[in-house]
């Protein structure tokens, strides 16, 4: 008759065991990979949420639009009141931008995000008003985002965001 001793049933314990905390770990493992996905998706939806924020003032007044408007053409097109409007509604955008930076280069905003947010920035920078804004305000801002819209702004890239290019009157 086959008896098991004291000693290899202790083996044969620990050997359970083990396999039972390499069982939990992998659980573990798996749950944290879905939590960091979904603390992801509802970063970028709250992410998503604070632009349209920012950007349905311009839909919600008139008035405001076309103060922004022509303050992209240049600060001195804008009275006192208005550059007030156009300078807080730049500052509110440039904020957004700099808060999706720092959130990227913490890793909690995906890179495609940024990405998207990068060249609607850079368009951003495209127009005189927003360089001159840029001028007077960036000593409000952190070091290495100051470098970034710095570099930006010396490359003269971007393009038009808001179809000036087209005639009045319709697309041809």
């Amino acid at each position: 008759m086959n008896t098991i001793s004291l000693s290899e049933l202790g083996s044969l314990g620990e050997f359970v065991g083990a396999i039972a905390v390499i069982g939990s770990l992998i659980y573990v493992a798996v749950q944290i990979k879905q939590n960091t996905n979904a603390v992801r998706i509802s970063s970028a939806q709250a992410h998503l949420e604070v632009w349209n924020d920012v950007v349905s003032n311009f839909c919600q007044s008139p008035e405001l639009a076309r103060i922004y408007s022509r303050g992209l053409q240049g600060i001195s097109e804008l009275n006192t009141s208005e550059r007030v409007q156009f300078f807080a509604q730049v500052g509110l955008i440039f904020r957004y931008y700099e808060s999706s930076y720092l959130q990227r280069d913490e890793q909690a905003l995906d890179d495609k995000l940024w990405k998207g947010l990068q060249e609607t920035m850079i368009d951003t920078l495209y127009y005189k008003g927003c360089k001159e804004w840029w001028e007077r305000r960036r000593h409000w801002f952190y070091e290495e985002f100051r470098e970034l819209v710095d570099n930006i702004v010396s490359q003269n890239s971007g393009r038009e965001m808001y179809g000036e290019d087209i005639p009045l009157g319709g697309i041809e």
